[in-house]
């Protein structure tokens, strides 16, 4: 098979691992790239690629069968799969299930928007790098369900919905959420979780109740023992453990060694990372939250700190895709002064400053963090939030997180 493979990021190769373990022939391509189209049995894209993208449209002009590089590792995963898709929370709950599942001896891999590209995973399994039996565990974006056929994972959970990526659907969120639910396409509904803001999980062996979690009525963990904090994180535990519940047995479940995992999991870097901050002799606690992404999980970490205090100093911007600002304006008491920055920074000030002061700062992130540790008294939390993507300023959201802590932690200031 001739495949065209679109894109030469990170999926694009792994992509092209996947081809080459096959025999399949492989060509990988960019938009302005010249293309013999008669060639190619099949296109495979990495989810950059929107549905109006040149190469898109002409591939299906030409009558290639278009399908995500999620779905070409699908189409060769020898073992089964979990999958996990949300608006926020993706990651963590990957990442929760993985860990519980390797807490018991099955052998996981966390894969797609994290770890490896599911095509790479097979790949490794195919060349005999991985185990065959490696379970993986798939954070999987709405970029990706865009191009699936035959995806259909053992079990998947759908965390929350909130306004994120509608540049991309036409400022539609009944468009976004659709695309979302294609990850349940050939899931049974009894392997169909949602998160609590979504759906009540009917068939659920998992309960939470008055903060204690259960699994067929026995207690496994006190949430408040846990080291994941906050309801959503809460929501995020339940969709983990219904998804493990249907690999695992009663023993596995109830098992000292998935309590414990369960108990000090802690989630991944710049998601609600807190680190102390001494400043002209005054303490103060740093949050690094630079993997919020969009309002919805702004309004999630602004909770952790609950009850609302004006304490938050709290920098938001960088690159909108079209969200609903507004959204933020019940986290207005929780905020001593808001800092602005990048592209959104005129929309969120317009939102924001009838109900609190805020200063704008351009792309200056710099000088935004230098002033945010100036006004800061005793106590007082200075938080990268940003509800914007990165693109505008920085590499990514884990440059400009790295990036803050450097600000927040440079005593030359």
């Amino acid at each position: 098979m001739n495949v065209l493979i679109l894109g030469k990021g990170v999926s694009g190769q792994g992509a092209k691992e996947l081809a080459e373990i096959l025999g399949d022939t492989c060509t990988l391509a960019v938009d302005g790239d010249k293309i013999l189209w008669e060639k190619f049995d099949l296109c495979v894209t990495s989810p950059g690629f929107a549905m109006d993208s040149e190469l898109i449209q002409n591939a299906g002009k030409h009558g290639l069968k278009i399908i995500s590089e999620m779905e070409y590792g699908f189409l060769h995963y020898p073992g089964k799969i979990l999958a996990v898709t949300g608006t926020n929370g993706k990651t963590t709950t990957t990442e929760l299930t993985c860990a519980l599942l390797e807490s018991v001896g099955i052998e996981a891999a966390c894969a797609g928007n994290i770890g490896l590209p599911l095509s790479s995973l097979c790949a490794e399994i195919l060349s005999g790098r991985k185990s065959k039996n490696t379970l993986a565990v798939v954070e999987v974006s709405s970029f990706q369900l865009e191009h699936i056929d035959k995806f259909s994972p053992h079990a998947a959970c759908f965390t929350n919905l909130a306004s994120d990526h509608l540049n991309r659907y036409n400022d539609s969120l009944a468009e976004y959420r659709a695309v979302k639910m294609r990850i349940f396409n050939g899931v049974p509904a009894e392997r169909r979780f949602f998160g609590a803001s979504l759906q009540k999980n009917v068939s659920s062996l998992i309960k939470i109740r008055n903060n204690f979690i259960y699994y067929k009525g026995t207690e496994i963990a006190d949430y408040k023992d846990c080291k994941l904090k906050g309801q959503h994180n809460l929501e995020n535990i339940e969709c983990a453990l219904n998804l493990v519940s249907t690999i695992l047995d009663e023993n596995q479940m109830l098992s000292l060694q998935l309590a414990d995992t369960l108990k000090n999991f802690r989630a991944g870097h710049h998601r609600i990372e807190e680190f102390e901050v001494i400043f002209n002799g005054r303490k103060l606690t740093a949050v690094d939250d630079s993997k919020a992404t969009n309002p919805h999980s702004v309004v999630a970490a602004c909770k952790t700190f609950a009850p609302p205090h004006k304490q938050l100093h709290i920098i938001l911007g960088g690159l909108d895709k079209d969200m609903d600002f507004s959204e933020l304006l019940p986290c207005v008491p929780y905020f001593a002064k808001c800092y602005l920055i990048g592209e959104a920074e005129d929309k969120l000030y317009e939102i924001l400053s009838p109900h609190i002061e805020c200063q704008k700062f351009g792309k200056n992130f710099k000088l935004c963090c230098q002033t945010m540790k100036n006004n800061a008294a005793e106590g007082d939390i200075l938080i990268l939030s940003p509800a914007c993507a990165s693109m505008d300023m920085f590499k990514n959201y884990a440059e400009r997180g790295d990036i803050f802590k450097e600000n927040m932690l440079d005593l030359n200031q």
